[in-house]
């Protein structure tokens, strides 16, 4: 069955070959798709890589089955390409992931949405500025996509939260909140809006203190266009030295917001 094939729901063994497969070391998203295209299901391309002459770590049947209770015990639910849940703009990426993680109302991710992003060392009024921005985008109608990271994104998801919807997307597991001071925030977003991440459950972001979760890290929003409904803003203050690497996924229209502000706070 191909990826490309939308609103097929997949039985929870075929769930559990899917993860199987997206789990196995060297199968990223393009390869994924390309076995499913050419085995038919995810269960051939795994008996494939079972007979070939390369050796491939593939995680069992029954990791995953324990990996799949532990998230619905905590409201975690996997979304594949293929079903009727998956955001139908993102799945006609190329590489866009074969399952989704998502915590909250999974249904907002068919809204239209703005990204916000910025700067973790914002000023005062940089961050200000950001927070309105997207309480007037959330009141006109937007779901504000984020990362929750410190600064910039912290502020639009607070700004979202105070008049509508917002979602965040990570590149850790949607269980893994960082920074930690941010679980408030967290906790507001799982209940109105939506944490998203393409990484199971359990998975830490990357280790050192730079990178920590960002959208950009999120691959599919680095992947083709997210089409019409989709745009992105990048704040930028003056005490930032420019504006963070932009997350292209995000769609055809990108905007650098420079803060109001004559000197940062």
């Amino acid at each position: 069955m191909s990826t490309d094939a939308p609103q097929k729901t997949l039985s929870r063994d075929e769930l559990i070959d899917w993860l199987r497969l997206i789990g196995t070391d060297g199968i990223g998203p393009i390869s994924f798709k390309q076995l499913l295209n050419k085995h038919g299901s995810a269960q051939g391309a795994l008996s494939a890589l079972a007979s070939s002459s390369k050796t491939y770590t593939v995680p069992s049947a029954d990791q995953i089955e324990r990996e799949l209770l532990i998230a619905s015990r905590d409201g975690i639910t996997p979304i594949p390409s293929c079903e009727a849940t998956y955001p139908s703009q993102l799945r006609q990426v190329d590489d866009a992931p074969p399952v989704l993680w998502v915590i909250g109302d999974a249904g907002v991710l068919h809204r239209p949405c703005v990204g916000v992003v910025g700067a973790r060392n914002a000023s005062l009024n940089g961050k200000k500025f950001a927070k309105k921005l997207s309480h007037d985008l959330a009141d006109a109608g937007y779901a504000v996509v984020s990362g929750l990271a410190r600064g910039i994104d912290g502020a639009a998801h607070e700004g979202a939260l105070a008049q509508g919807t917002t979602v965040a997307v990570l590149a850790s597991g949607v269980d893994v909140v960082y920074p930690p001071e941010h679980r408030a925030i967290y906790q507001k977003i799982i209940k109105s809006g939506a944490v998203v991440s393409e990484l199971k459950p359990g998975t830490e972001p990357p280790s050192g203190a730079f990178p920590p979760p960002q959208p950009n890290h999120f691959r599919p929003q680095q992947r083709g266009d997210y089409r019409r409904s989709h745009s992105e803003i990048g704040i930028v203050d003056n005490r930032t030295a420019g504006p963070r690497p932009r997350p292209r996924g995000l769609g055809r229209t990108g905007l650098a917001a420079r803060s109001p502000v004559g000197r940062s706070q």
